[in-house]
């Protein structure tokens, strides 16, 4: 379960970094000259990966206290 953690929040905080990045590179960070319907539309998709990222945090608490509930069984 160790190993299952450590990369499910290595993945989940690169989703959410990399969506952040990118939706700031197409909104602030781009010239205004250059900013366009595209570059919009495109800061909008990289909404999909800060969702997924988010949605990967709450599946990996789910699994994480399905983990701590079985090991108690356990004993």
């Amino acid at each position: 379960m160790g190993n299952f953690c450590i990369h499910i929040n290595f993945f989940s905080s690169g989703l959410f970094a990399g969506g952040v990045y990118i939706s700031l590179r197409f909104t602030l960070l781009a010239p205004p000259e250059q900013q366009g319907a595209a570059d919009r539309a495109r800061a909008v998709l990289c909404l999909f990966p800060i969702v997924a990222g988010i949605f990967l945090v709450f599946a990996w608490i789910l699994a994480d206290q399905l983990f701590i509930q079985v090991r108690r069984k356990e004993e």
